[in-house]
């Protein structure tokens, strides 16, 4: 295994271009030229400077808020974005890292001569794309919830019940946290949809009821490095609005040791596959074990870093071990290392997410301050990340005053070394009740 002391090798100037700075916490500490580019003005970009990080807040140097498309591309276009990153790359070629790839990216960096630490806009699609992921699954012999694809507009309900049963899933392809995912119980809620969408390709298919997980891995040097699953924390309505989203996620699992090789297996042979197509680096697989019978289906391929790479590199850290997210930069960057042998470590920790969950923006008239609690919602101490082995602290980040905060995106988020959910994955009564003083001490107001 690579020793953690082997970032300090990797000198060349690295970008973390995010909205939230949040989204580059990880191996801040450990890199010796990393800077992280975020649009959000966030009490985070405080703490993490006092730290000695280096960030560039581009909402603080145009002194406006909520005024810029919440994309990456068009972050890493403003003139002042390209300023910090050239002065500071020092004449060496920035290396941008980035959480979801897009077009505008690539043009950039083209034109601006960046190295790019992440797979091109086709390759994330053909994987990530329900649609084309899960036609990908069936022609190579993947296990997924019985389905197939076809048009919105020709999709009959009782045809489909007759073949799936009294509950459709129906996914179009592309969407975040359970946006793109609908359960169907009627043909007037089936109709609904067409009126709304219009003709898509969409995936339909049966429910199945159980629990979901998911798992992180990188391809790196001809090998599938996987972590062990976390169980997904369900949806609830303090959570999201979404019935298809997930609240969170928790390690470790309990109760799927059978199972656990399964997942392993799966996720190295769909791995190798996306290798053999060119990809490398992160990517992570959600899965469902149906609660019947115990049965595997692979739903969904994040080809790309996920949501839970922050906490999770934490995690690895505090546990003596490289994490993931920096193999998956020894994917992009000509170093070579070697691993002995591999073997995924045992974290213990959980994240749950605050989305707003109205079917409008909201604006954050009144915050709390980032740093570490202890229930039921008592400050103790600023911080930028779950800095405590102390199982009875929290860490909590919630959208900076001022902030305008649309539909399912986060709103807020707490990170413990408690579970906070049963083995089914359903919310404990104690982090309900914290979810709920959380949304109460949280004022927003209707954009």
């Amino acid at each position: 295994m690579v020793e953690i002391d082997y970032l300090h090798n990797l000198t060349q100037p690295i970008f973390y271009v995010t909205n939230d700075v949040g989204q580059g916490i990880g191996l801040e500490n450990l890199l010796p030229n990393y800077h992280i580019v975020c649009l959000d003005d966030h009490p985070l970009v405080d703490i993490l400077q006092k730290n000695g990080v280096s960030v560039f807040c581009l909402e603080r140097s145009v002194g406006k808020k909520n005024v810029l498309a919440r994309v990456s591309g068009n972050i890493l276009s403003q003139p002042a974005v390209l300023t910090f990153i050239k002065e500071k790359a020092g004449g060496r070629t920035p290396q941008i890292l980035f959480f979801k790839p897009q077009k505008k990216i690539e043009v950039l960096a083209q034109e601006h001569h960046f190295n790019l630490l992440g797979n091109p806009v086709e390759l994330n699609r053909r994987f990530e794309d329900k649609v084309a992921f899960f036609e990908f699954c069936q022609k190579v012999g993947i296990r997924t919830a019985p389905g197939e694809i076809a048009e919105l507009a020709g999709l009959s309900f009782n045809e489909m019940a007759r073949l799936y049963g009294e509950i459709l899933v129906l996914q179009f392809g592309r969407g975040w946290a359970g946006s793109s995912t609908f359960f169907v119980r009627s043909p007037e809620e089936l109709e609904r949809l067409k009126k709304d969408y219009g003709s898509l390709r969409v995936k339909v298919g049966r429910f199945v009821k159980g629990r979901t997980f998911l798992n992180n891995a990188v391809i790196w040097d001809n090998q599938i490095l996987i972590s062990r699953p976390a169980l997904q924390v369900k949806s609830h309505p303090l959570l999201t609005a979404a019935t298809g989203g997930t609240g969170g996620r928790q390690w470790p699992v309990a109760g799927i040791t059978k199972q656990e090789s399964k997942i392993e297996a799966i996720t190295r042979k769909v791995g190798r596959l996306m290798a053999k197509e060119g990809y490398r680096g992160f990517f992570g697989l959600d899965f469902l074990i149906d609660e019947e019978n115990g049965e595997i289906f692979v739903s969904e391929n994040n080809a790309r870093l996920t949501a839970s790479v922050p906490f999770y590199t934490k995690l690895e850290l505090g546990v003596g071990v490289l994490p993931l997210l920096a193999y998956h930069l020894l994917a992009f960057l000509p170093f070579k290392a070697e691993i002995d042998e591999w073997e995924p470590p045992s974290v213990v920790g959980s994240e749950v997410v605050l989305r707003n969950t109205t079917s409008l923006p909201q604006k954050v008239r009144q915050s709390l301050p980032s740093g570490l609690y202890r229930l039921p919602l008592e400050f103790i101490k600023e911080s930028y990340f779950l800095s405590t082995k102390n199982r009875e602290e929290l860490w909590l980040t919630v959208a900076a005053e001022g902030r305008q905060v649309n539909p399912e995106i986060e709103l807020a988020r707490f990170d413990t070394l408690e579970k906070v959910s049963d083995e089914k994955g359903a919310l404990r009564k104690e982090y309900v009740q914290l979810a709920e003083k959380i949304r109460n001490e949280v004022k927003l107001e209707k954009c």
